[in-house]
Protein backbone atom coordinates (compact mmCIF):
# COMPACT_ATOMS: atom_id res chain seq x y z
CA UNK A 1 0.00 0.00 0.00
CA UNK A 2 2.71 2.48 0.98
CA UNK A 3 4.52 1.84 -2.29
CA UNK A 4 1.36 2.81 -4.17
CA UNK A 5 0.67 5.84 -1.97
CA UNK A 6 4.17 7.32 -2.15
CA UNK A 7 4.60 6.39 -5.79
CA UNK A 8 1.37 8.10 -6.77
CA UNK A 9 2.21 11.18 -4.67
CA UNK A 10 5.55 11.62 -6.46
CA UNK A 11 3.95 10.97 -9.85
CA UNK A 12 1.15 13.46 -9.15
CA UNK A 13 3.52 16.23 -8.02
CA UNK A 14 5.75 15.67 -11.04
CA UNK A 15 2.88 15.81 -13.56
CA UNK A 16 1.26 18.87 -11.95
CA UNK A 17 4.58 20.72 -11.82
CA UNK A 18 5.16 19.98 -15.51
CA UNK A 19 1.66 21.16 -16.47
CA UNK A 20 1.83 24.30 -14.31
CA UNK A 21 5.38 25.45 -14.99
CA UNK A 22 5.96 24.15 -18.52
CA UNK A 23 2.39 24.43 -19.78
CA UNK A 24 3.01 27.88 -21.22
CA UNK A 25 4.74 27.28 -24.50
CA UNK A 26 3.84 23.58 -24.65
CA UNK A 27 0.09 23.45 -24.05
CA UNK A 28 -0.83 27.12 -24.50
CA UNK A 29 0.84 30.31 -25.67
CA UNK A 30 2.81 32.27 -23.11
CA UNK A 31 0.43 34.75 -21.48
CA UNK A 32 2.18 36.04 -18.34
CA UNK A 33 4.52 38.51 -20.08
CA UNK A 34 3.43 41.76 -21.73
CA UNK A 35 6.28 41.72 -24.23
CA UNK A 36 9.16 39.50 -25.29
CA UNK A 37 11.86 42.19 -25.27
CA UNK A 38 12.47 45.44 -23.41
CA UNK A 39 14.57 48.48 -24.30
CA UNK A 40 17.39 49.96 -22.22
CA UNK A 41 14.88 51.89 -20.12
CA UNK A 42 12.88 48.79 -19.28
CA UNK A 43 9.94 49.60 -21.52
CA UNK A 44 8.39 47.14 -23.95
CA UNK A 45 10.11 47.37 -27.32
CA UNK A 46 7.84 48.05 -30.26
CA UNK A 47 7.37 44.92 -32.32
CA UNK A 48 7.67 42.59 -29.32
CA UNK A 49 4.29 43.01 -27.58
CA UNK A 50 2.51 39.79 -26.64
CA UNK A 51 -1.13 39.70 -27.85
CA UNK A 52 -1.84 36.76 -25.52
CA UNK A 53 -0.96 38.71 -22.37
CA UNK A 54 -3.63 38.20 -19.72
CA UNK A 55 -3.78 38.24 -15.94
CA UNK A 56 -7.32 36.83 -15.76
CA UNK A 57 -9.11 33.79 -17.28
CA UNK A 58 -11.35 36.06 -19.36
CA UNK A 59 -10.80 39.29 -21.27
CA UNK A 60 -11.63 42.10 -18.87
CA UNK A 61 -11.43 45.86 -19.26
CA UNK A 62 -8.25 45.98 -17.17
CA UNK A 63 -6.52 43.63 -19.63
CA UNK A 64 -7.98 45.19 -22.76
CA UNK A 65 -7.24 48.73 -21.59
CA UNK A 66 -3.58 47.88 -21.21
CA UNK A 67 -3.15 48.25 -24.95
CA UNK A 68 -4.92 51.63 -25.03
CA UNK A 69 -2.92 52.99 -22.10
CA UNK A 70 0.38 52.46 -23.89
CA UNK A 71 1.81 54.34 -26.86
CA UNK A 72 -0.78 54.35 -29.67
CA UNK A 73 1.74 52.54 -31.85
CA UNK A 74 1.20 49.50 -29.66
CA UNK A 75 -2.33 49.21 -30.99
CA UNK A 76 -1.07 48.81 -34.52
CA UNK A 77 -0.12 45.46 -36.03
CA UNK A 78 3.52 46.56 -36.10
CA UNK A 79 3.60 46.89 -32.31
CA UNK A 80 3.14 43.17 -31.72
CA UNK A 81 5.44 40.22 -32.18
CA UNK A 82 4.55 39.00 -35.68
CA UNK A 83 4.63 35.27 -34.91
CA UNK A 84 2.55 35.68 -31.76
CA UNK A 85 0.02 37.85 -33.61
CA UNK A 86 -0.32 35.16 -36.31
CA UNK A 87 -1.10 32.57 -33.65
CA UNK A 88 -3.52 34.97 -31.95
CA UNK A 89 -5.39 35.47 -35.22
CA UNK A 90 -5.47 31.73 -35.84
CA UNK A 91 -6.96 31.12 -32.40
CA UNK A 92 -9.70 33.67 -33.09
CA UNK A 93 -10.37 32.28 -36.56
CA UNK A 94 -10.69 28.75 -35.20
CA UNK A 95 -13.09 30.01 -32.55
CA UNK A 96 -15.31 32.06 -34.86
CA UNK A 97 -15.01 30.15 -38.16
CA UNK A 98 -14.22 26.57 -37.16
CA UNK A 99 -15.74 24.97 -40.26
CA UNK A 100 -14.01 27.27 -42.73
CA UNK A 101 -10.66 26.76 -41.01
CA UNK A 102 -11.17 22.99 -41.08
CA UNK A 103 -11.98 23.12 -44.81
CA UNK A 104 -8.71 24.97 -45.38
CA UNK A 105 -6.77 22.26 -43.59
CA UNK A 106 -6.21 24.34 -40.48
CA UNK A 107 -4.83 27.82 -39.88
CA UNK A 108 -1.17 28.06 -40.88
CA UNK A 109 1.42 30.74 -41.57
CA UNK A 110 0.74 30.27 -45.27
CA UNK A 111 -3.05 30.62 -45.29
CA UNK A 112 -4.02 32.69 -42.26
CA UNK A 113 -3.99 35.97 -44.22
CA UNK A 114 -6.22 34.38 -46.85
CA UNK A 115 -8.60 33.16 -44.14
CA UNK A 116 -8.74 36.64 -42.63
CA UNK A 117 -9.71 38.12 -46.01
CA UNK A 118 -12.32 35.43 -46.70
CA UNK A 119 -14.01 35.91 -43.33
CA UNK A 120 -13.71 39.68 -42.97
CA UNK A 121 -17.29 40.38 -44.03
CA UNK A 122 -18.75 37.74 -41.68
CA UNK A 123 -16.56 38.55 -38.67
CA UNK A 124 -18.12 39.89 -35.49
CA UNK A 125 -18.27 43.65 -35.84
CA UNK A 126 -15.61 45.56 -33.94
CA UNK A 127 -13.25 42.66 -33.24
CA UNK A 128 -10.85 43.47 -36.10
CA UNK A 129 -8.82 46.48 -37.09
CA UNK A 130 -8.97 48.21 -40.47
CA UNK A 131 -6.57 45.68 -41.99
CA UNK A 132 -8.76 42.78 -40.90
CA UNK A 133 -6.57 41.55 -38.03
CA UNK A 134 -7.98 40.44 -34.71
CA UNK A 135 -6.45 42.69 -32.05
CA UNK A 136 -6.41 42.09 -28.27
CA UNK A 137 -7.80 45.55 -27.48
CA UNK A 138 -10.82 44.86 -29.71
CA UNK A 139 -11.90 41.53 -28.24
CA UNK A 140 -15.23 41.11 -26.51
CA UNK A 141 -15.25 41.46 -22.75
CA UNK A 142 -15.65 37.98 -21.27
CA UNK A 143 -13.92 36.11 -24.11
CA UNK A 144 -11.51 33.37 -23.02
CA UNK A 145 -7.77 33.88 -22.63
CA UNK A 146 -4.84 31.47 -22.75
CA UNK A 147 -4.80 31.53 -18.94
CA UNK A 148 -8.26 29.93 -18.88
CA UNK A 149 -7.09 27.10 -21.16
CA UNK A 150 -3.96 26.58 -19.06
CA UNK A 151 -5.91 26.43 -15.78
CA UNK A 152 -8.33 23.97 -17.40
CA UNK A 153 -5.40 21.67 -18.22
CA UNK A 154 -4.26 21.89 -14.58
CA UNK A 155 -7.78 21.15 -13.30
CA UNK A 156 -8.28 18.24 -15.70
CA UNK A 157 -4.89 16.74 -14.88
CA UNK A 158 -5.48 16.98 -11.14
CA UNK A 159 -8.92 15.34 -11.24
CA UNK A 160 -7.84 12.48 -13.49
CA UNK A 161 -4.91 11.74 -11.21
CA UNK A 162 -7.40 11.42 -8.35
CA UNK A 163 -9.24 8.87 -10.45
CA UNK A 164 -5.96 6.98 -10.91
CA UNK A 165 -5.47 7.24 -7.16
CA UNK A 166 -8.79 5.44 -6.66
CA UNK A 167 -7.26 2.47 -8.45
CA UNK A 168 -4.15 2.63 -6.25
CA UNK A 169 -6.29 2.79 -3.12
CA UNK A 170 -7.94 -0.55 -3.94
CA UNK A 171 -4.91 -2.47 -2.72
CA UNK A 172 -4.15 -2.37 1.00
CA UNK A 173 -1.63 -5.21 1.00
CA UNK A 174 1.67 -5.71 -0.80
CA UNK A 175 0.02 -6.89 -4.03
CA UNK A 176 1.92 -5.53 -7.01
CA UNK A 177 -0.89 -5.62 -9.60
CA UNK A 178 -3.24 -2.77 -8.71
CA UNK A 179 -5.64 -3.86 -11.45
CA UNK A 180 -6.08 -7.34 -10.06
CA UNK A 181 -9.77 -8.26 -9.76
CA UNK A 182 -10.93 -4.86 -10.95
CA UNK A 183 -13.29 -6.39 -13.54
CA UNK A 184 -15.22 -8.11 -10.73
CA UNK A 185 -15.94 -4.88 -8.88
CA UNK A 186 -18.78 -3.37 -10.91
CA UNK A 187 -19.58 -0.78 -8.27
CA UNK A 188 -16.02 0.58 -8.43
CA UNK A 189 -16.09 0.62 -12.22
CA UNK A 190 -19.45 2.39 -12.21
CA UNK A 191 -18.29 5.07 -9.76
CA UNK A 192 -15.11 5.64 -11.80
CA UNK A 193 -17.07 5.90 -15.05
CA UNK A 194 -19.53 8.40 -13.55
CA UNK A 195 -16.63 10.45 -12.17
CA UNK A 196 -15.01 10.61 -15.63
CA UNK A 197 -18.29 11.56 -17.33
CA UNK A 198 -19.09 14.28 -14.77
CA UNK A 199 -15.57 15.70 -15.06
CA UNK A 200 -15.74 15.80 -18.86
CA UNK A 201 -19.17 17.44 -18.69
CA UNK A 202 -17.91 20.08 -16.25
CA UNK A 203 -15.01 20.96 -18.53
CA UNK A 204 -16.96 20.91 -21.81
CA UNK A 205 -20.23 22.44 -20.61
CA UNK A 206 -19.39 24.26 -17.36
CA UNK A 207 -18.28 27.50 -19.03
CA UNK A 208 -18.03 30.48 -16.69
CA UNK A 209 -19.68 28.53 -13.86
CA UNK A 210 -16.70 26.19 -13.55
CA UNK A 211 -14.25 28.57 -15.29
CA UNK A 212 -13.18 25.91 -17.77
CA UNK A 213 -12.63 25.77 -21.53
CA UNK A 214 -13.58 22.76 -23.71
CA UNK A 215 -10.30 20.99 -24.46
CA UNK A 216 -9.64 19.60 -27.94
CA UNK A 217 -7.52 16.64 -28.94
CA UNK A 218 -5.50 18.85 -31.32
Amino acid sequence: MWRNVYGHAVYQMLVLCLVIFLGQGLLVDKYDVKCFERDDEGNCAIGTLNPFYASTPYFELTTMNYWTHEDKKALDEAGFDSDALKRFNCYQLEEEFAEKVAEAGGCTDENYQSLLKQTKAQATKGRRDEKGNYMPSLQEEGAYTQKLIHMTFVFQSFVFMQIFNQINARKLTEEFNIFGGIARNWLFLGVSAVTVLVQMAMVDLGGRITKTYPLRLD
